[in-house]
Parts: C-alpha cells; structure tokens; sequence
C-alpha cells in the first residue's frame, strides 16, 4: 500500500536503505553529504530570506515574524533548548513562506530532513541558543527593513555558521 510507495520514494531519494530479507532503515548521511545540504541551504534560504525581506509589508507578515522573534527571545532565556529548535524550524519555515516562491517550500523540506535532526541533535546543542538567537535577530531586522541583499547575507552567513558546527562533529556520527 502507501507505506511500501512511501519507502519505496525514501530509497529512491537515498535516505533509507532497502535490503532483501533484512527491512528497511534509515541511512547515515556522510559528513560530506550533510557538508553539501548545507551548502545548498545556505543558497535556498539566502534567496527566501531576500524575498520575504521585498513581501514583508504583505498582509500580517510583519506582525507574524516578530511574533515568532518574541517567541524565540523568550525560550532562549528559559533556556529550554529542544522548543528553541522548534521554533528555529518554525521562523526558517515562515520565511520560506513570506518568500512567496511556490517552490521553495517543498525544495527546503527535502533538506530539513527530520533524519538529519536525529542525527546531529545533540552536537548542534553545543551552539549557544544566544548565538542562534543572535544570528536570528540580525535576519529578521533585514527583513522587517526590507532590506533583501542584506536578509540574503545574514541568512546565509547563520547557515555557515551552523555547517562549521557540524564540522566539530565526531566522525563514528557518520554514515560512509
């Protein structure tokens, strides 16, 4: 049925291993392969975070991404990590959505693989919330500045900055 076509599709795109007699498991991502997703988010998010900074006066999209901001500030201070990468994910999917590019979404959900989360989740911890928060800040006043090269920049500039995290990573955290 539609799990077997689910897994079938997860194998097709290289992120699950199907072995005769043995099921179906979930594939370790190389440090080059998560190396060139960054790579490639760094460009996607660029490019959403220069859009949504040219529709931020569109609707409630102002009212939207400071609500998100305030949010963030607010955890971060708690210090409650896992609902601070929630709404890490939330801000950088409401960006992609202000962008109002129909294919974004669907390209930049490839590469925020849930399994990439699992992976690396609790070496990406060692990356202060305050320094994410930071970087986060920087981006969205480009953009409730409208100010789309500059969005692009700091945009892509967090996303490097959470690659050379990765980079720290241990190599047994790896698949080859």
């Amino acid at each position: 049925g539609t799990v077997r076509e689910a897994l079938r599709r997860l194998a097709g795109d290289g992120f699950v291993i199907q072995e005769p007699n043995r099921g179906t498991s979930i594939r370790a991502l190389s440090r080059s392969d998560v190396m060139h997703i960054y790579t490639v988010r760094e460009a996607i998010e660029g490019l959403a975070a220069r859009l949504a900074a040219e529709n931020i006066t569109i609707g409630n999209n102002i009212k939207r991404l400071k609500s998100v901001l305030h949010d963030m500030r607010a955890i971060s201070n708690k210090g409650e990590y896992l609902k601070y990468m929630e709404h890490n994910e939330s801000l950088h999917q409401l960006i992609i959505e202000i962008s109002a590019n129909p294919w974004l979404p669907g390209i930049a959900e490839q590469l925020w693989l849930p399994i990439f989360r699992i992976q690396f989740n609790r070496f990406i911890q060692a990356n202060s919330m305050q320094e994410s928060l930071a970087g986060h800040e920087q981006i969205i006043k480009a953009i409730l500045d409208g100010d789309g090269p500059k969005a692009e920049k700091k945009m892509r500039e967090h996303i490097r900055n959470s690659q050379k995290v990765v980079q720290l990573i241990p190599e047994e955290f790896f698949g080859s």
